[in-house]
């Protein structure tokens, strides 16, 4: 069985930070790929409509542009009666709650060693299943996210297995947002994508005295090595310029990163399954402060005054209306009204926003609903590919991405290439959106004897109309002893007993005059 013989070596503590051998001052380690051009603009916009109000708010023009001749003003007064009614963000935690109704299961081939780290996968008191539920929702909002598989950075010699273990030195997981992502590469090696290269942002917080500071740092990982830079401090503002600051060795031979793909389309490309439900959120967003700016306009009247001058009335700007002040007009046809609106543009407005929010409310349903999967990870599940709904198709994947980041553990721990063992995640979710007809013809079916009490009683579960801790046996004898304590039924008139069963439990009803 292979084993590791090291994990990270460094440099000294206080070396120089210095420029790198054959870095060149046009391209820093900054400079982002050419994917995160096409994925920026879309986790922009999802990123700013799971922010909420407050974030759309801040977004400004972007996500709600000015209407021609409109004032600053104006505009700025109709963007603070928005409020975002975040439709984005409850179907992705709707979503995300169908594979993590259930707490996921490490199986009995994942070692002790690992298992024992499940309790806190990321140093930071994270037991697996919440992290991986963050993983998902990550995944699941972005078309993509990341994890790494790490391990502390000690010391300025080489280490051994038996170094780390001592030390109580462990790997750990480190969640990556897409975003964070500057740059990414990979091989196939022997039929497998391998990463061969990783840039990625840090932030800290660091204390100085009674005060913060955020700290910016980029983190570079290849096979084999790993570096860290820092913004160069003798650049001039504003420009960006970065130097070494720290780098070392590791006995990987590749960068350990897995990302949980949901709808991939190439490396590091994919669209957010939720892109679309997002540009829709922007639309209700929009109409929703029109809709409110015109409410605030049409419920105050308009004054108007025909056949009046200046004269005693103030102009057309200083009349006073209340109720100690006079109005009058030279023109014997003069007269004083209010001008108000018909409500049609409001009624209108409205039937947009209700339209809106039932194709909101409706988007999420499509990615339970069978038989729409295009790719499936494994010639078993191929079989089963009519019968997969979009999300089962992207749990199955992150069932996958969580075996890789296991077997990563693994061999940061020296127990082998492969041996990081399987989790279990739920991927029953049960038929979506049934309706009155599903259940007449499940109970026409059990009338029938087509199916045993027992799939009947499964299948009201799976629709969620029993409780899944239902003891078909336990409400057998129930009602047995039931039956037992009811009163026999009045033979004379063949009518059941006040409160009996014969009636639904209702007073029997009095003979007709």
């Amino acid at each position: 069985m292979a084993k590791l013989e090291t994990s990270y070596t460094s440099q000294p503590a206080g070396v120089t930070p210095r420029a790198p051998s054959g870095q060149t001052d046009e391209v820093q380690p900054s400079h982002r790929f050419m994917q995160y051009a096409v994925m920026a603009p879309r986790w922009d916009l999802i990123n700013a409509v799971l922010g909420g109000t407050e974030t759309m708010r801040a977004a400004g023009e972007i996500y709600l542009p000015k209407h021609a001749a409109e004032t600053h003003d104006n505009w700025e007064r109709r963007r603070n009666q928005g409020v975002l009614v975040n439709a984005l963000e409850m179907t992705l935690d709707t979503l995300v709650g169908f594979p993590f109704a259930q707490p996921i299961r490490l199986e009995p081939d994942v070692p002790e060693e690992i298992r024992t780290l499940a309790e806190d996968i990321d140093l930071c008191g994270t037991h697996i299943d919440v992290f991986a539920r963050k993983w998902f929702r990550e995944g699941l909002a972005k078309g993509f996210a990341h994890v790494l598989v790490e391990f502390p950075r000690v010391g300025n010699r080489p280490r051994t297995l038996a170094d780390d273990r001592a030390q109580r030195l462990r790997p750990y997981w480190l969640l990556i947002q897409p975003e964070d992502v500057i740059a990414a590469y990979a091989e196939v090696i022997n039929g497998r994508e391998v990463i061969t290269h990783l840039r990625f942002y840090e932030t800290l917080v660091e204390r100085v005295g009674f005060g913060e500071r955020i700290v910016r740092r980029i983190q570079v990982r290849e096979p084999g090595r790993w570096q860290v830079w820092v913004p160069d401090e003798n650049a001039r503002p504003g420009d960006d310029k970065w130097v070494l600051a720290e780098e070392g060795e590791t006995t990987l031979k590749e960068v350990p990163l897995v990302t949980f793909y949901t709808d991939r389309q190439s490396f590091m490309l994919a669209k957010p399954p939720l892109l679309d439900l997002a540009f829709m959120n922007v639309c209700h967003w929009q109409s929703y402060t029109d809709q409110r700016n015109i409410l605030s306009v049409s419920r105050f009247p308009m004054l108007a005054v025909s056949g009046a001058d200046s004269e005693g009335t103030g102009g057309g700007t200083d009349i006073q209306v209340g109720p100690n002040k006079v109005l009058w007009a030279s023109d014997p046809q003069g007269r004083f009204y209010y001008v108000e609106s018909t409500g049609a543009a409001i009624g209108e407005g409205a039937k947009d926003l209700q339209t809106l929010l039932e194709q909101m409310a409706m988007y999420g349903a499509e990615y339970l609903r069978p038989g729409v999967a295009t790719y499936v990870a494994t010639p078993a599940v191929n079989a089963r590919r009519s019968m997969l709904s979009p999300l089962q198709v992207m749990t199955i994947s992150f069932r996958d991405a969580m075996e890789t980041a296991l077997q990563y553990t693994a061999r940061w721990l020296g127990l082998g290439d492969d041996a990081g063992g399987s989790v279990w995640i739920n991927e029953d979710f049960g038929p979506q959106g049934f309706e009155s007809a599903d259940l007449a013809e499940l109970a026409n079916a059990r009338n029938r004897g087509d199916i045993s009490r027992q799939q009947w009683i499964k299948e009201m579960q799976r629709r969620g109309l029993l409780s899944s801790d239902y003891d078909a046996d336990a409400d057998i004898d129930q009602m047995r002893r039931e039956r037992e304590t009811l009163p026999e039924p009045r033979k004379a008139t063949g009518q059941a007993p006040a409160g009996g069963a014969g009636n639904g439990g209702r007073p029997p009803e009095q003979p007709s005059a």
